[in-house]
């Protein structure tokens, strides 16, 4: 019998990958400025101003449920016309 155990109750019971642990390890080395005025974010409006071929203003927002309106219509056309 092998030695590992496996729990099927959820992803909740279990610790974290050791690949998320280095990752949140190395992400929280030094200090960064909040409200989108960091690495991580000047990166990311980067990468999506090089997708779109030109600059953009990215503003991320806290991951939701996938059936989860957004509250601003604006954010709606957005969304309707970025994803499929």
């Amino acid at each position: 019998m092998p030695d590992s155990v496996y729990d099927f109750r959820s992803d909740n019971v279990g610790g974290a990958a050791p690949e998320l642990l280095e990752a949140l390890i190395a992400a929280s080395d030094g200090t960064a400025a909040p409200y989108g005025d960091d690495d991580f974010t000047r990166r990311m409006v980067q990468r999506f101003s090089d997708i779109f071929e030109r600059p953009v203003q990215v503003f991320r927002s806290p991951p939701a449920p996938a059936p989860t309106p957004s509250p601003w219509p604006p954010c709606q056309r957005l969304r309707r016309n970025l994803l499929p």
